[in-house]
């Protein structure tokens, strides 16, 4: 992600990242073989199908209905805050198939085809421009041989694929790109015939933000050394996650502290600093703060899963 972002290519995304690693650990031989050639290609792409309404933060308590019949399954229900459903190939999708089991132990994950005409994708528009989506689904058959791993197991895949998605899609490279962008504006700007580098109160925030992008370059590392030992992150990954999207929102507030009523004109505008990257993204790093657990949810997993404290 790093040596892609420094060349401005797209990032792998959730596919590589998150999904494909809980194939390799829960997949079946036959969606293996045709999933992950696909994935490593950048053939696929995929929309994650958890949130639905009543069920965000807390998951498990999700309604989704998946009913069997004969050699397969019959879902109907709804779920909500979908990104990429409007351009995904494949649906990675959690629904109950034992509603009189334990909200935990009733949840399975499915694949299925987004072109499927019993799924209806209906846009939501949020502050950040960030297309996400409320989907329909009426009575989509799905075979047995597209279920991920054991039936009724879901939610342990589920928790597997959220932790590899906090560290894989919330990266490192962005941010430092982010940083050095902001260093560069500073460095190009003056206020009242004075550089703005010359600045002590500005020169003090630039420094510790500096700090601040090494910690989570470090946080990082951390949790990479728990993935590659065959491990799946969940403290590492939860840390992680929480300081480099506050991150995120603190860069981006930072730059429009200093650009003042000039950071708030878009990219339709020939004056906007850097195309309106800057008001972009003080509206879009909101978003990140909610995806793969809330901020919330993260300080619960690191206070019950590291401190050992009561929830």
């Amino acid at each position: 992600n790093e040596e892609l972002c420094r060349v401005g290519a797209p990032s792998p995304g959730k596919s590589v990242g998150s999904i494909g690693q809980t194939i390799i650990h829960h997949g079946s031989k036959k969606i293996k073989d045709e999933f992950l050639p696909k994935i490593l290609a950048g053939e696929i792409d995929f929309a994650l199908g958890y949130s639905e309404p009543g069920a965000g933060s807390d998951l498990a308590s999700l309604k989704l209905k998946a009913e069997k019949k004969n050699d397969g399954w019959l879902i109907n229900g709804q779920k909500i805050w979908t990104s990429s459903a409007h351009v995904a190939d494949w649906y990675w999708l959690a629904a109950r198939t034992d509603p009189d089991a334990p909200k935990h132990q009733g949840i399975s994950v499915f694949l299925v085809k987004m072109d499927d005409p019993g799924i209806e994708v209906h846009p939501i528009e949020t502050v950040g421009e960030h297309a996400t989506n409320s989907v329909f689904l009426t009575d989509v058959y799905v075979s047995d041989e597209y279920i991920v791993g054991e039936v009724n197991k879901g939610w342990i895949y589920i928790c597997e694929a959220l932790n590899y998605e906090r560290f894989t899609f919330y990266t490192i490279a962005p941010l430092e790109q982010k940083f050095k962008e902001l260093v560069d504006l500073i460095n190009s700007l003056s206020r009242d015939g004075i550089p703005l580098n010359k600045i002590p109160e500005i020169r003090k925030k630039i420094i510790y933000l500096s700090i601040d992008v090494e910690k989570a370059k470090v946080l990082q590392r951390k949790v990479l050394s728990v993935a590659i030992q065959d491990q799946v992150p969940q403290t590492e990954a939860a840390i992680f996650k929480l300081f480099s999207t506050k991150l995120h929102q603190r860069l981006a507030n930072v730059a429009m502290d200093i650009l003042g009523r000039e950071g708030l004109f878009t990219k339709e505008y020939d004056k906007s600093h850097a195309n309106g990257k800057w008001e972009w993204s003080y509206r879009s790093t909101l978003v990140d703060t909610i995806g793969a657990g809330t901020t919330e949810i993260q300080k619960n997993t690191i206070a019950k899963k590291s401190l050992k404290l009561p929830l």
